[in-house]
């Protein structure tokens, strides 16, 4: 009988201490639930390093002038699609433009900021509060300035790199913006020193065609055909 009462003890022993750990493990596995639930509430893990204030200002400064200029290449592509202009070798031009350039640009630095631990505010877009663009020379004139204004920024935005010793920001905005810019740059002078060597009327009207990859002689033939 004792021998039992012994068995019996023994085996309430090894019961308890079962249950012991059992406990403990659920403790422990609803503390972590409760650490990882809490980490992916509110907790906000910090990656930023060498990046400044003032540099993550400027890049959402760029990105909101990216954005603002992106709605200007999209009513200037529609201005050409109107009935009354019917341009349509500028509309492809500005389409082009809209679509892979400052949309592009505003998505690149968008994930660069938030790459550095930086967060995305964006703004309200102003009226641009004008949807008459004239002659195709005259929107690429208004785009060249546009341009210019927007690789002035990217300048600052480079300057202020240099000067908050940001190494890594530098070579982001000279490697994917300013080399790009100075390109574009130089194909929109290309395209208005041509305008302005055909002149407008039945000049523009020929360059447009060019813009769409066809001539006047083709469009003859196949009239004709």
């Amino acid at each position: 009988m004792k021998k039992s009462g012994g068995q019996k003890t023994k085996k309430s022993t090894i019961t308890g201490t079962t249950s012991d750990v059992s406990d403990v493990t659920t403790t422990s596995s609803t503390q972590q639930q409760q650490s990882g639930s809490g980490n992916i509430r509110g907790g906000r893990l910090n990656i930023r390093q060498n990046f400044h204030e003032e540099s993550e200002r400027a890049i959402n400064e760029q990105i909101n002038m990216c954005i603002t200029a992106s709605y200007m290449y999209e009513s200037m592509k529609f201005y050409f699609y109107r009935e009354d202009v019917a341009l349509k070798g500028f509309y492809k031009l500005f389409k082009t433009c809209e679509n892979y350039k400052f949309n592009k640009q505003a998505e690149t630095l968008t994930k660069y900021l938030q790459k550095r631990g930086g967060r995305v505010r964006l703004v309200e877009v102003r009226p641009l509060g004008n949807d008459e663009w004239g002659t195709g020379l005259q929107a690429c004139e208004k785009v060249l300035e546009l341009e210019k204004k927007i690789h002035e920024s990217f300048l600052g935005l480079n300057e202020l790199a240099v000067d908050k010793g940001d190494f890594h920001l530098q070579y982001f905005v000279q490697d994917k913006f300013l080399h790009k810019q100075i390109k574009w740059i130089h194909k929109l002078a290309c395209h208005i020193t041509n305008l302005r060597r055909v002149g407008p009327g039945l000049g523009e009207y020929v360059y447009d065609k060019h813009l769409q990859g066809k001539t006047i002689v083709a469009d003859i033939f196949h009239s004709v055909l």
